[in-house]
């Protein structure tokens, strides 16, 4: 089907608003009881990192471009944004719009996510992109489905899509819901996960897998699917014919000490699993983490921020040995963490395992001296090297800064902690609130992207505030920012593709 388009992000309805609001207010939604570890905890895995006073970037890396999505008062201050692309061709959505650019985000054309697949839509959104089949994926949420589209990768307005219902997996759609997802590519498969809240089934978590090449031509397929007592599992970007996937909250783990992965070969039926130990992280559930500053000035932003991994992991074969963990293949994890004695905010903790035999290799971490940073998301580049976007903001002392967002590259010119590392984006308002108990919040995501088709730099996405925010059930002034990133060395990469 080929969808109306919009010059400005159309602003939802007000039954659309009752109900969108209605739902978000209580998302993301709490996750199950688990065993919990209850420390001791290491020190800080290494150096932290300190936001200057106003914006600067470091001599070697580079912010290729850094374009705003503009919001005409549509947004949502709970925004997490997505994006993916190639070349001059950019998706990006949100809470509660889908935009895509042909001019690299020099201008955006709209999509109305609320009515291009039917009614009901709220509120998660995901978007990867094929480079093999320039296909562009996207995965919407709804009260009782998930809708799976994709579209060319240079057309963004013509889209086919299924709507994904919990009688898919055996659930009983009148008492299953889904919410908080996560997307991934194989070399012949999409991969979703979503946690499932049901009162006729015990599973926490289901992941499935629909294959590519049947989906670019709009044809009927077959899927396979695992529903199990994992939840929010991630995926890692760079997968190949394996897709691995990761969570440090299951039913046979203790929070904070343990972690489990799954893979899945393209060509196999047959799903592993295995449970690691790890170096034991201050777990963090809802209205445990502190992140607003000292003085009061800045609020509680991650009043409603817990463990959960917010974004994905990663598979890399770094062409240097990096992080101090050899040449070997790795899988790499990351999710917050709450304050303890060594780190006065929370903060983010990574997690390696080795590809070979999936044994735990070690950890380290993303912090902030004076602020605290969350919601990471991952993504390597041809090179084995890493992109990382966070969220930050707090302050400790006298320090005073509006939620925002940075990123960072871990490579071989900068291997060790905390890396080369940009605070690309100053907040300048305080977080919505969420009415329903009176708790503020962020998130629950951002998304980093390779930056096809040069496969060199990455493509990310943060978002901040230019005001305070109200209640979270309505808009707010939200600065979308959509950016290229990499190291100098590689501009002329970036300056090849970025009008093809």
């Amino acid at each position: 089907m080929h969808a109306k388009t919009y010059a400005q992000a159309p602003k939802p309805s007000a039954a659309d608003m009752a109900r969108i609001g209605a739902y978000q207010e209580r998302s993301p939604r709490p996750g199950p009881s688990a065993n919990v570890y209850n420390g001791p905890y290491p020190a800080p895995a290494g150096k932290g990192m300190t936001p200057p006073a106003t914006r600067t970037q470091g001599p070697l890396f580079s912010t290729f471009r850094n374009r705003l999505v503009p919001d005409n008062g549509s947004m949502s201050g709970v925004n997490e944004p997505s994006t993916d692309g190639e070349g001059r061709n950019v998706f990006a959505t949100g809470n509660w719009y889908a935009a895509y650019s042909k001019n690299n985000g020099g201008a955006w054309t709209y999509l109305d996510p609320s009515t291009i697949f039917g009614g009901g839509f709220c509120c998660d959104q995901l978007t990867i992109y094929d480079p093999g089949r320039n296909r562009q994926f996207w995965l919407l949420q709804y009260g009782n489905h998930l809708a799976i589209a994709n579209s060319s990768g240079n057309d963004l307005a013509g889209w086919c899509w299924w709507n994904v219902t919990p009688s898919w997996f055996g659930y009983d759609n009148a008492t299953t819901g889904f919410d908080y997802n996560h997307i991934g590519l194989s070399t012949n498969f999409l991969y979703v996960s979503t946690d499932v809240y049901s009162s006729t089934s015990t599973d926490w978590s289901v992941v499935f897998r629909l294959p590519i090449d049947p989906m670019t031509s709009c044809s009927g397929f077959s899927y396979s699917w695992l529903g199990s007592q994992d939840f929010a599992p991630a995926f890692v970007q760079g997968a190949g014919d394996t897709m691995y996937w990761g969570t440090n909250w299951a039913s046979n783990v203790t929070l904070g000490s343990q972690f489990t992965v799954r893979w899945w070969a393209d060509n196999s039926g047959t799903i592993f699993n295995f449970v690691r130990n790890i170096d034991a992280f201050p777990f963090m559930f809802g209205n445990q983490g502190l992140c607003g500053s000292a003085n009061g000035t800045v609020k509680n932003w991650c009043q409603r921020t817990d463990s959960r991994m917010a974004g994905g992991g990663y598979l890399a074969i770094p062409t240097t040995p990096t992080g101090g963990f050899g040449s070997n293949a790795i899988l790499g994890f990351a999710f917050n963490a709450k304050q303890d004695d060594g780190h006065p905010q929370p903060f983010i903790r990574r997690i390696y395992f080795r590809l070979s035999d999936l044994a735990y290799i070690g950890y380290s971490e993303l912090w902030c001296t004076v602020c605290a940073q969350l919601y990471p998301d991952m993504a390597p580049d041809r090179r084995g090297h890493v992109g990382i976007v966070w969220a930050w903001g707090g302050g400790t002392g006298s320090n005073v800064f509006y939620p925002g967002g940075g990123y960072t590259i871990e490579d071989d010119i900068v291997p060790f902690q905390p890396w080369d590392y940009d605070f690309l984006v100053y907040g300048a308002g305080n977080p919505c609130l969420n009415t329903a108990d009176n708790l503020r919040r962020w998130g629950d995501y951002l998304t980093v992207r390779p930056y096809h088709p040069a496969e060199v730099g990455w493509r990310g996405t943060v978002f901040s505030l230019r005001s305070n925010a109200g209640a979270c059930n309505n808009a707010a002034a939200v600065n979308v920012y959509n950016f290229v990133f990499g190291q100098a060395r590689d501009a002329a990469a970036y300056n090849r593709w970025k009008g093809k």
